[in-house]
Formats: structure tokens, sequence, C-alpha cells
């Protein structure tokens, strides 16, 4: 008869027969396999222990539930019953009325008389009431709306936290090559301003401007530089043109320091300007962001 202490896998297992007698007592390595045999034997029992205890501990809490909804269950249904007892007793020359109001979620408990008067005169205060509590409503929402709406302002100093300007993700794009091609060089600051020359120009009253859309105001000859060839990759490389956008989306105009209704021109003193270009600017007010100049106004030069 073979006798085996460990029952894992042993590593002299090729000389339990032959070496060892079929017997592990034999082996160098009794004493430990039989420690460890022994620690396996306490963990497996002490596992069955907290199986058995978790066991018990379950099905004691599953009944408790249960015997907890059952009473709740009687509780319920022995006052539902007493109410409707009550609601079903007659009042001497008294009829009880329940309005309720979907809209305000109120519930008005009316005890109208039988008689005609009385009657009519409560119904009277119930539709007053009514229309009182609907006006306030109405006039609850009108206020959140407004004060919503006010949220989106203009700002010289920085972006908003809700858009002042819903535009496309198209139209974006283009405001955001613009950027590019005029301003990648420039602190976001001056980027931001590069923008909102486009919105200026979109939403003023100024015949000067092609404001049938975002894309007439930016493609116009003679105003901005063309962004032909521009890409979304090359966006990319300058993620700021975008952000610049969505700030000036979200009501920062950063020229709005200087000027009430924002620039809409913009131009570089060192750069490449004929000599009409400079005198239509020469002597007019500017606020300078970064390398260039803002200003709104225009000298007329015959």
């Amino acid at each position: 008869m073979k006798k085996r202490v460990y029952r894992g896998k042993c590593p002299y297992e090729s000389f339990f027969e032959i070496e060892f007698e079929e017997n592990c007592g034999n082996c160098k390595n009794f004493e430990k396999c039989r420690r460890l045999e022994m620690k396996r034997r306490k963990r497996e029992k002490y596992r069955r222990r907290v199986l058995a205890r978790w066991g018990i501990m379950i099905f004691l809490a599953v009944t408790v539930i249960l015997v907890m909804t059952m009473v709740i269950l009687f509780l319920i249904n022995t006052i539902c019953g007493n109410i409707k007892a009550d609601t079903q007793t007659p009042k001497e020359n008294a009829i009880v009325t329940e309005h309720i109001i979907p809209k305000t979620k109120i519930e008005i408990k009316v005890e109208i008389p039988t008689e005609k008067s009385e009657l009519q005169n409560a119904e009277t205060s119930l539709i007053t009431d009514i229309v009182e509590s609907n006006e306030q409503e109405e006039t609850k929402s009108n206020i959140e709306e407004e004060t919503e709406v006010a949220l989106a302002t203009i700002s010289a100093y920085g972006a908003g936290e809700k858009y002042y300007y819903n535009l496309s993700y198209e139209e974006k794009i283009y405001i955001a090559k613009v950027v590019y091609v005029e301003s990648r060089g420039e602190c976001f600051e001056g980027k931001v301003a590069v923008a909102a020359t486009v919105l200026n120009r979109y939403t003023s009253n100024d015949e000067r401007f092609c404001r049938e859309s975002i894309y007439s105001v930016i493609t116009q000859h003679g105003q901005y530089a063309s962004i032909v060839g521009i890409t979304i990759d090359d966006l990319n490389a300058v993620p700021s043109c975008m952000e610049a956008v969505e700030s000036a989306c979200k009501g920062w105009d950063p020229t709005r320091v200087v000027f009430s209704d924002g620039a809409k021109f913009f131009f570089n003193p060192d750069g490449d300007l004929d000599e009409l270009a400079r005198k239509e600017r020469e002597g007019v007010q500017t606020y300078q962001i970064g390398a260039h100049l803002f200003h709104n106004d225009l000298n007329v030069v015959n």
C-alpha cells in the first residue's frame, strides 16, 4: 500500500516506488512535506468554516429582509384600508372634492358646502389659485431664461463659459485658417483678437464688408490673407489657432479694451503696406496686441 503524505506534486515522484519503497517516510523531505500538508489541511478546514459562516449569515439576512417586507406590506395595506374607510364616511351637508394641478404638482383639497352661492365662490377661488400658480411658474421660467442668456456676454478680458457666437464647426475652421495665416506666430491674445475681427465684421451693419456668411467675410477681396492651401494638418500643427477661435466664440474680444464695439481692422506696421494703405491708417486710433495694431477707422484717400 502506497503511503503518501503530501497531496501536491512531489519533485521526487520518479523515486517514490523504487528508492523510497512507496513510502514518503523514506524521503529526506518527509518532514517538510508533512508540514506543508498540515498547513494545507488547516487552510482547507478554515475555508470550510468561513464558507459555512457566510452561508448562515446570508440565510439569516434574506430571512430578515423577507420578514420585514411582509410586515411593511401588511402595515401599508392596513393604513390604506383605514384611509379608504375614512374617505367613504359621509359628511353632513358637505361634499369633499380633490383638485390636482399636474403642472405645479400641488394638491389642493377644498371642502365645498352644498349651498349654491358658496359652491360658486369656492370654485372661483380655486380657479384664481390655479391661474396665479401658473403665472408664477411662467414668470420663474422667463427669469431663468433671461439669466441664462445674460451669462453669454462679450468680455475684453477672457472667455466665458457659454458660447456668445453659435457657429458651425466648418465656420470655426475658416476663422482658424485666417488666424493661422495672419497670426500663427503671435501670442494667444493676438490670435483671439484676429478671430474677433472676423466676428465683429460679420455681426456689424457695416456695408464695407460682405456679410452674407463667415466665408464671404473671410474671402472678401483685399481684406484677409488667402486661406487657400491651408489644411487641417496645418491647424493641428498649431492647435492654439483653433483654441483662439473657441475663445472668441465664447465672447472674448481683447480689442474691446479700447473699442466698445471691437476692432474690425488690423495691420503690422513693420509689414509690407503699400502707399495707399499707409495713408488710410495715418493718425487713426489703434491698439497694439503683439506685432499687430488693431483699429476701426480708415482715412478717406482720394
